[in-house]
């Protein structure tokens, strides 16, 4: 039975080997711009020992990140119920300011209650008491030192743990048997055009936010960049793209909403306007009739068309022809 610490320790020291081979060439080296080149070179390639393979700020960083998503998403949850309360409470003040009655008003302004605190006060509130009465303990003073420390080595352990360890992605599904990956015969690779990259405009946004919150739900922003990405192939999505197509159609967005996606930063379903009334469809153009000046485009069989007189002539309609007009004198039509 093979130990796996054994192996790698084994490799670890071959590798290191190698590698003082190579660096003792290096300082060999007479030129010193090359030399200097040649130990850069050396420097990030230099094994690892396996004891501290798993120590890097990269595994620190996502470690502490997931350590701390669930605390980021209590925060989100916490920030968007506040700004729905904020938001109530001051509909609320307003109504109770527009009373005339000074005791009626005074006695609605004292049902209010308190403002809503925001949760990141609330927070700091916590952590000072928690640290005056953590204070207050003999032990807890006593060791503080031991204690903070123990603490912060078991938060990077973990954090470390949790940062090498990777989360199994899903296989890409294999092509079919009998597909092949080559263009069809006679495309050539240059004569196949990309798609053209079309990027949303502000009313597309409006309408798109709009049917999204038809249902008095409100939206992510980052639920209307996945479905402008998804309508608009080619153009990247972003929250920033769509802050900015928002504020081009006239539509206010918060930093925190609660919607069945989720709570984070979007449009509330209030503050969306409503959509632009569709113009007056144009009138449908008619039959125009062949008649001449002065006569009316009634077409019906019972109408005559009546003469009208001009400088001493008159228009008649021709005697053979009904869809034509004569143009006679005065004298000649009497």
């Amino acid at each position: 039975m093979t130990n796996p610490l054994a192996d790698a320790l084994t490799l670890h020291s071959e590798a290191l080997a190698a590698w003082n081979e190579c660096r003792a060439k290096a300082r060999q080296i007479k030129d010193p711009k090359e030399r200097a080149a040649a130990l850069e070179a050396l420097k990030g390639e230099r094994p690892v020992h396996p004891y501290l393979g798993g120590l890097s700020l990269a595994a620190l960083r996502q470690g502490n990140r997931r350590m701390l998503a669930p605390i980021r998403s209590r925060h989100a949850d916490a920030k968007a119920d506040h700004a729905d309360s904020l938001s109530e409470w001051k509909e609320r003040r307003a109504k109770a300011r527009q009373i005339k009655d000074p005791e009626q008003r005074a006695k609605a302004l004292e049902d209010l209650g308190e403002r809503p605190t925001h949760p990141a006060l609330v927070a700091a509130g916590c952590a000072v008491v928690s640290a005056v009465l953590l204070a207050g303990i003999p032990v807890v003073r006593h060791y503080a030192g031991v204690t903070i420390t123990s603490g912060l080595t078991l938060w990077v352990i973990t954090a470390l743990i949790l940062g090498n360890t990777t989360t199994p992605k899903e296989a890409a599904p294999a092509p079919a048997e009998g597909v092949a990956d080559a263009p069809a015969d006679g495309a050539d690779e240059d004569d196949q055009e990309e798609p053209e990259t079309t990027a949303p405009t502000p009313a597309e946004t409006h309408l798109l936010t709009a049917s999204l919150t038809a249902s008095k739900r409100s939206v992510l922003l980052t639920r209307l960049a996945t479905d402008l990405g998804t309508s608009h192939p080619g153009w990247e999505p972003s929250t920033k793209a769509v802050k900015a197509l928002l504020s081009e159609a006239g539509i206010p967005f918060r930093e925190g909403v609660r919607t069945p996606d989720g709570n984070g930063p979007g449009v509330h379903h209030q503050d969306v306007p409503p959509l632009p009334s569709p113009r007056d469809p144009a009138p449908l153009a008619g039959v125009v009739a062949n008649v001449g000046a002065g006569q009316s485009a009634n077409a019906n069989a019972n109408n005559a068309p009546a003469p009208t007189g001009r400088e001493g002539f008159v228009l008649q309609p021709h005697p053979t022809d009904p869809a034509r007009t004569i143009v006679v004198h005065n004298s000649d039509a009497a």
